[in-house]
């Protein structure tokens, strides 16, 4: 969620006109961690605006006046189907949203509104939503960036390791045969806690890239203000022990 906000706020400085469809927090929540990441305020002050001195209440404010002025939409719902969700998209199309956001895969609900848990539920749910994406996408040009949380398997291997890839989601080939883009995400300080020598660190693997190389490298995470940036760690892209 939070590498989305990131670029999600990106988006909207780039005046992309963003979607970001939240099935799991709401409008408000998102909203504080985007104007976190904008203003450089901690996560818990805004949300707590008591904790904030004058300087930073003036800054959110500005800063929040200055965001308003670009295009975005949020969409928070905890029941949402492919069939609402191919509504949402045709709506904002219309409004010239180029990209859309959704976390995260699994909340997305079958046509009968029951949160899938088979592996054959999951695929025809994600069956959908190709059809969908394609059905929208025959008179505008839409991305849709899926978040996709991954299986406990991914928990038993070496730290090293445990960087998600398409082979830790049971139905994976089904998304795997149409994502232009894969991208798995670990937080080794989740495992290791105050052990961890990689302090706010990201490692990131690349395992699917139909529009160029495969890679593997790191960015610096800054939890307070939920900040992805370029790695400015000591080590590197090392993350093999």
């Amino acid at each position: 969620t939070t590498l989305m906000c990131n670029t999600f706020l990106n988006n909207i400085l780039d005046n992309k006109k963003p979607v970001y469809v939240s099935l799991e927090m709401t409008k408000e929540e998102l909203m504080a961690k985007i104007m976190s990441i904008y203003s450089n305020i901690p996560v818990r002050k805004i949300e707590n605006p008591n904790l904030m001195n004058n300087e930073e209440v003036e800054l959110l404010l500005n800063k929040m006046k200055e965001l308003h002025k670009n295009e975005f939409y949020i969409v928070d719902s905890n029941s949402l189907n492919v069939s609402k969700l191919y509504r949402i998209l045709k709506k904002y199309t219309l409004k010239g949203s180029e990209i859309c956001y959704v976390d995260y895969m699994q909340l997305l609900k079958t046509e009968d509104n029951q949160i899938p848990s088979e592996t054959g539920q999951f695929r025809k749910v994600f069956k959908s939503l190709r059809e969908a994406i394609r059905s929208v996408n025959r008179e505008s040009k839409i991305a849709l960036v899926l978040a996709v949380q991954s299986g406990r398997s991914v928990e038993s291997r070496p730290l090293h390791k445990r960087i998600p890839t398409m082979g830790d989601i049971e139905w994976s080939s089904s998304i795997e045969q149409d994502a232009g883009l894969v991208i798995g995400i670990m937080n080794r300080e989740k495992y290791e806690h105050d052990k961890c020598k990689y302090k706010d660190t990201l490692f990131v693997e690349v395992s699917k890239n139909r529009f160029g190389k495969t890679s593997k490298f790191t960015l610096s995470y800054f939890g307070d203000i939920q900040h992805i940036t370029s790695y400015k760690g000591p080590y590197g892209n090392n993350c093999d022990e």
